[in-house]
């Protein structure tokens, strides 16, 4: 009974729930539904979730996910304007010295002589 309900009937169920919560849960909500339309093949109902969230909270997933939709589609223009949109998104990461490159000073020997270096 539920493989018979269609993904847009969810979407008119979430709808009013998007509404009322926060703006990080909405766009949370919303990408699970374009992921949604992704997975059916609906890529023109994806874009539709998809360029709102990046229009008004634009993340790395979101207009990666965006960029994948237009190229499914074979719209080459939108896909480049998309991946322009991509590059200046936030990437929110909470911990930057994670992501810094480490010298060899700062590495660590294991018991074979071969240096590790902790990045994550």
């Amino acid at each position: 009974m539920l493989a018979d309900i269609h993904i847009t009937h969810i979407t008119y169920i979430l709808l009013p729930i998007t509404l009322a919560t926060s703006d990080c849960c909405r766009f949370k909500i919303m990408r699970n539904i374009a992921v949604s339309f992704i997975k059916q093949g609906q890529y023109g109902d994806a874009v539709t979730s998809l360029e709102h969230i990046m229009s008004e909270s634009p993340d790395i997933v979101t207009g990666f996910n965006l960029v994948v939709c237009y190229y499914a589609i074979d719209d080459k223009e939108k896909m480049k304007l998309a991946f322009q949109k991509l590059l200046t998104a936030d990437l929110k990461q909470e911990d930057e010295d994670k992501y810094i490159q480490h010298t060899v000073s700062s590495a660590l020997w294991d018991s074979h002589g071969i240096i590790v270096v902790k990045l994550l």
